[in-house]
């Protein structure tokens, strides 16, 4: 038998990197999604800097450019 179980889903979205990072000092988030070309601040900057700071927190970086280089 299948439980019936009510997730509470808010979505909150940031114009760039340096906003995101707003977000981020007022905000608890159980999962980030973010983009590796964000203008400010990318997505990998964006991770370097807070995920130590948010233990908890699970991050996806997703990317729509087909050719890049990164490490």
């Amino acid at each position: 038998m299948l439980e019936h179980v009510e997730l509470k889903i808010t979505i909150t979205q940031a114009e760039d990197g340096l906003a995101a990072e707003i977000l981020l000092e007022e905000e608890c988030f159980d999962i980030i999604f973010t983009d590796i070309n964000l203008p400010g601040m990318d997505g990998i900057q964006l991770l370097q800097k807070w995920h130590m700071l948010l233990p908890n927190t699970q991050w996806a970086i997703l990317s729509g450019i087909s050719d890049f280089e990164y490490g």
